[in-house]
This record gives C-alpha cells, sequence and structure tokens, in this order.
C-alpha cells in the first residue's frame, strides 16, 4: 500500500548565500559575499538568521588598487531581509545583509 510518509524522504541541502548592501543603497550587490552549504538530517533544526538578527562569517576586504589585492577577513552584519528559493534537490535562502553602527555592534557582544 503506498504512503505519503515524507520523512522517510531525504533532507534537501541548503545553501545560504550571504548578499552585502551598504546603507543607502538601493539594492544589494549582486555578488555573494558568502555562500554555506548545510547538510542536515530530516527533522533536525537548522539554523537559518532572521531579521535583525546579526551574523558573522569569512569574507574577503579590498585593500589596493588591483582585483585581486586584498584579504580574507571576518565580517560582522545585520540581517535585513531573507528570501527562499526551493529547487529539487536543495534549498536556496539569500540573506541580505548590511553594516551595523559601532553602538549596536557593541550591545550585541559580550567581550
Amino acid at each position: 500500500m503506498p504512503t505519503d510518509d515524507i520523512s522517510r524522504l531525504p533532507a534537501p541541502a541548503i545553501v545560504v548565500e550571504f548578499h552585502y548592501k551598504p546603507k543607502g543603497a538601493a539594492r544589494p550587490y549582486d555578488e555573494t559575499e558568502n555562500t554555506d552549504r548545510l547538510e542536515w538530517a530530516s527533522g533536525s533544526f537548522v539554523p537559518i538568521p532572521a531579521i535583525d538578527d546579526t551574523v558573522s562569517y569569512d569574507s574577503w576586504e579590498h585593500t589596493g588598487p588591483g582585483p585581486t589585492d586584498g584579504r580574507d577577513c571576518v565580517v560582522m552584519r545585520k540581517v535585513v531581509s531573507r528570501h527562499f528559493y526551493t529547487h529539487q534537490d536543495h534549498v536556496c535562502v539569500y540573506v541580505v545583509v548590511t553594516d551595523l553602527s559601532d553602538a549596536e555592534r557593541a550591545s550585541r557582544l559580550k567581550e
């Protein structure tokens, strides 16, 4: 007898893409600032940052005149929007982030 038990299906991969939007800009940059692919077990909790959350992740900082002049760094940003796109074997979460003020950064971190 057929069953509709979706708990037996494999969990889709989750791809989280962070897109940076400078303060005052109309839209975020087209290129991603960081992409993470998360594998998870069906039925388990997957932490996806919510609007107004802060996130830290690996990024790249442009430091010179050439297009490859830069260094790896860790950034701390604030989530301003999310968009979920489902496609066959994965879910892509586009997370738009922006800068934090120094006061807001200090209030969210405990040193």
